[in-house]
């Protein structure tokens, strides 16, 4: 714990202010020693005692303090330019999606057979090749991106500031993480960075939008009350539990009638964002709520778009993701009141009344999840492509060969990996054996079977959830022993009682899984597994070991880490049969740099950077 120091004169001077508010006005001159601790641990400072005199608050942050936002950004919006250098689009356009022979067809019939999968039996017979000077060309970005972007990156440096200073006493920077820099360009420009120039190209103008309004209704419902008067504030329609209401309502009723309106739909983008900072405050920073605001607002606009024609995998996939939101929109309330009604040491009250309440509360909590995902969402599926999805998932598994030893691989991994589990070892490099158990799983699976490893990435992300949930809720009968086993992976960024690390890990490394078989490419589905299996636990541990030179002093990563993170990651692909080309250095460099100084979480931020200058 940092300690302030006595000042230079032998002299105190007498004041009437408390030790606590002393320590809070000196809480800027541990800034130095720990990170952003004026914001986040003002009430922890030791207070000076009587022969220590109150120094002087330092003076505003210098370009030191803000060089790592700044970087961070500055690389960020060169990843984004990165993306503009790629192949020529495929014949059918960029603007839709591939051509489905099978489109056309009725749907669901049991004798016809399910149209081509988004990927053939081996991403490899689809090599992706970088484009020579020929086959690449430069896309002129707007000069309104670039004003954009540029105005990002100034509020992203004034947010920051305030975060360093002690000054975040808006709404909205209350709701948000505060040891995570803000992430606004990374918010506002990543979904679409990553959709230009593929096959869903039409989809780059909805991610704006949907993120534009998103940072509109932000803006509206968390920083416009904090400048109006007592009065007005009042009145003022525009509050976080009204959106996170809204969300819920539109959320449900796009989800069992997706063509019914587009109404839903712009109001599930414009709602969506507020509402993950209103259900779970301080679990996610401005850029990170951004980011899964947009993207499940893309999710429910592709089931709008092709609600019918989509393959097989793709339907239980759309209807996975959008029921797992409904069913925690529905119930984070429930979960929320059961973690309130339990004591100190996790248990649920024991007296007569609080019993009777915690026990409605369990059964709410189950009668949601359960119904939705067996009265909603099962349903939804089988109407709209005539299969019932529990009959279809099980002969998908056990009718192909690849498959059942795909899921017979993966269970007898994780058994393995249960008794041979480190679990007297540190909190870190736990989470770095948990990094390369997401490689030993995933990259088997998408060498073989990418298709169905797709659809196994979709639903260990709902279990994910689910569990996360209930792990929240401490609801019987697995509800607290998760909570006591996630409680050892707990670190400065988990702010919140919501843990989103582990959730972070399994997206970090399924999107490029995703987008490269949708895509058809190979080497953007190792994006994920490199940086976060292989790029960051090497990093973690050379950075442990031998690290001395650290990128700034707000942040313990090192540069000795980073050039590890950067020979690690060019191993693993050299190792899978990839050259080590110049834009895949320089896309490994650039991406290590930004794991270096970055504040926001690893393992949301890092495998998307790579996946952009990879694609």
């Amino acid at each position: 714990m940092p300690t302030l120091t006595a000042a230079a004169s032998p002299v105190a001077p007498a004041s009437t202010a408390s030790p606590r508010q002393r320590a809070r006005k000196d809480a800027g001159d541990v800034a130095d020693t720990h990170p952003d601790a004026a914001t986040t641990i003002p009430s922890s400072i030791d207070a000076p005692t009587s022969q220590q005199q109150p120094q002087r608050r330092p003076p505003a942050p210098t370009w030191r303090l803000l060089a790592p936002t700044l970087i961070e950004n500055l690389l960020l919006i060169a990843a984004f330019h990165v993306r503009c250098l790629v192949a020529p689009p495929s014949p059918g356009g960029s603007g839709s999606a591939p051509a489905d022979p099978a489109s056309t067809t009725a749907p669901g019939a049991p004798s016809t057979p399910d149209p081509a999968p988004p990927l053939a039996d081996s991403p490899r017979s689809c090599q992706f090749k970088l484009g020579s000077a020929t086959t690449c060309h430069l896309v002129v970005i707007p000069a309104w991106v670039h004003l954009a972007l540029v105005l990002l990156v100034v509020l992203d440096l004034i947010f920051d500031r305030r975060r360093i200073l002690g000054r975040a006493t808006t709404p909205l920077e209350r709701a948000t993480r505060h040891f995570a820099s803000p992430g606004l360009v990374y918010g506002m420009g990543m979904l679409p960075a990553v959709l230009s120039r593929s096959a869903y190209a039409s989809f780059v103008s909805h991610a704006v939008a949907w993120s534009a309004l998103g940072a509109a209704t932000l803006v509206g419902t968390h920083l416009v009350p904090q400048f109006l008067p007592d009065r007005m504030r009042r009145w003022y329609p525009a509050t976080p539990r009204m959106a996170a209401a809204v969300c819920r309502i539109a959320l449900a009723v796009h989800f069992v009638a997706p063509a019914l309106t587009p109404w839903t739909l712009i109001v599930l983008g414009a709602a969506s964002t507020p509402a993950l900072l209103y259900a779970f405050p301080r679990a996610f920073s401005v850029g990170e709520a951004l980011t899964l605001g947009t993207a499940l607002t893309l999710v429910a606009d592709s089931l709008r778009a092709r609600p019918v024609h989509a393959h097989m995998v793709v339907a239980v996939m759309q209807h996975l993701a959008l029921g797992t939101a409904v069913a925690v929109a529905a119930s984070a309330r429930t979960a929320k009141e059961m973690r309130a009604l339990c004591g100190a040491d996790g248990l649920p009250p024991t007296d007569e009344k609080g019993a009777q309440q915690w026990r409605r509360l369990v059964r709410r909590l189950y009668l949601t999840v359960g119904g939705v995902v067996a009265l909603v969402a099962t349903p939804l599926v089988t109407v709209r492509t005539g299969r019932d999805p529990w009959i279809w998932v099980a002969g998908y598994v056990l009718g192909s060969l690849e498959n059942s030893i795909a899921c017979a691989f993966w269970l007898a991994l994780l058994g393995t990996t249960y008794l041979v589990f480190p679990h007297k070892a540190s909190a870190n490099t736990q989470r770095k054996v948990y990094h390369l158990l997401a490689v030993l799983i995933i990259l088997p699976g998408y060498l073989y079977t990418p298709v169905f490893t797709c659809l196994a990435l979709c639903v260990a992300l709902a279990a994910f959830i689910f569990a996360e949930l209930f792990r929240l809720a401490r609801a019987p009968p697995v509800g607290r022993l998760l909570d006591l086993g996630m409680a050892a992976f707990r670190d400065d960024r988990d702010e919140a009682p919501l843990l989103t690390s582990h959730i972070y890990l399994l997206l970090g490394t399924a999107v490029p899984v995703w987008v490269a078989v949708i895509e058809g490419t190979w080497l953007p589905g190792l994006a994920g597994l490199a940086a976060l299996g292989a790029g960051d636990a090497a990093a973690s541990v050379v950075g442990r070991a031998f690290g001395a030179t650290r990128w700034h002093q707000r942040t313990n990563k090192t540069v000795e880490g980073s050039a590890a993170f950067v020979g690690a990651t060019l191993a693993l692909l050299a190792a899978l049969g990839e050259p080590v080309t110049g834009q895949v250095l320089a896309g490994v460099v650039l991406t290590a740099v930004v794991e270096g100084v970055s504040g926001m979480f690893d393992n949301f931020a890092v495998p998307l950077v790579m996946l952009l200058t990879l694609m």
